[in-house]
């Protein structure tokens, strides 16, 4: 492969060590669902994507930080519920759409302007 000098050229093989006739199929493969706030929703994940998602969650909590996640219903939201990925998180943060996670995270916004800890019920 021949590019320009001006132009990198990185294989997705150099990458991530896939072949690259394969990742130019996924290219051309159909959109993923897409959600009403024109975000990709991912259709299903797998063992190690549900592990690092449930390390972001401890590793956040443990810096007495919230978190606030969207888990519609579906494929997705089973996964993570079935392997306890979900467990640390409180069941109040959860929401099934963006709009009542944002609308969540105002109402920890105000509260801390006056002066609170944030959490809802403290």
């Amino acid at each position: 492969m021949t590019a320009s000098p001006s132009i990198p050229v990185t294989t997705t093989r150099a990458r991530t060590g896939r072949n690259t006739a394969r990742s130019e199929q996924a290219r051309q493969a159909p959109a993923s669902p897409v959600d009403t706030n024109g975000l990709a929703s991912p259709p299903a994940i797998d063992y190690s994507v549900s592990r690092a998602i449930e390390d972001m969650i401890v590793d956040t909590l443990a810096r007495d930080r919230q978190v606030l996640m969207t888990l519609p219903e579906g494929d997705v939201a089973r996964m993570l519920e079935r392997e306890g990925v979900l467990e640390a998180l409180p069941r109040a943060n959860v929401h099934p759409d963006r709009a009542g996670a944002l609308k969540h995270a105002g109402e920890i916004i105000a509260l801390l302007n006056t002066g609170s800890t944030g959490r809802l019920g403290d």
